[in-house]
């Protein structure tokens, strides 16, 4: 059974990050999470996050979308060796027409703890539009004149990167930057209210008090203790 619960423990970071498309025009939530019809700039932002999995069959992180379809056919997702992120894309979640509020699509992107905004809107985007008590971090992506984003941070909390309030970038770079910024924000956010440890430090503590508790098992220690304690300090 020990056994069993050291090789179920997750060795990767999850992170769930909300993707929401303004368009010209929108300015409140219920508008926006009705939102289906985007623009190709924002398809290909979208895109540059990550590749589309199939929910019904995708065996990684799906950050608690519904592999029935209920969510959506398919959403963007990205790992390494060291996380897996999955995207709540409003535009790519089913819309109910009966339901102005779109509360299967809020009931995600609400409970995110950062959002990615592409707004395509002239006017600056209002970080309190989808209203919830979880959204700490908003990257806001403005697409400008020669093949350009301009960005804006909001934020409850200190400072992250690599991407900073009021930068110009080169669109070619927008999505790879945007993600990697909200992973360090969704993490840093993380830590701040649960101090919680890395997965890899968690299943090396377990696989510790295992071998400490099963001395005789000297193989798995000269095997797993040494590359994982490695693993361990990076984080």
């Amino acid at each position: 059974g020990k056994c069993l619960i050291i090789i179920s423990i997750r060795v990767r970071d999850n992170h769930k990050i909300g993707m929401i498309y303004v368009p010209i025009g929108v300015e409140d939530q219920n508008t926006i999470l009705c939102c289906e019809q985007t623009s190709d700039h924002f398809k290909n932002f979208v895109n540059g996050l990550g590749y589309q999995v199939d929910l019904r069959f995708h065996k990684g992180f799906i950050g608690k979308l519904d592999k029935n379809l209920s969510t959506g056919t398919h959403a963007p997702y990205f790992s390494d060796s060291r996380r897996e992120v999955i995207f709540h894309v409003t535009t790519q979640m089913p819309t109910n027409p009966q339901d102005p509020q779109q509360v299967h699509k809020k009931r995600h992107v609400g409970n995110d703890q950062v959002h990615i905004i592409f707004s395509e809107h002239t006017r600056e985007y209002n970080p309190s539009t989808i209203k919830s008590q979880f959204n700490d971090a908003h990257i806001v992506i403005h697409p400008i004149s020669h093949g350009r984003y301009r960005v804006r941070i909001h934020s409850k909390r200190e400072a992250f990167g690599p991407l900073c309030d009021g930068m110009i970038i080169d669109r070619s770079m927008g999505a790879l930057l945007s993600r990697r910024t909200a992973v360090c924000a969704d993490r840093l956010i993380r830590q701040a209210q649960y101090g919680s440890s890395s997965p890899v430090a968690v299943r090396l503590n377990t696989l510790k008090e295992f071998l400490a508790k099963y001395p005789c098992v000297e193989l798995s220690q000269k095997l797993f203790t040494g590359k994982m304690c490695e693993s361990a300090d990076i984080n």
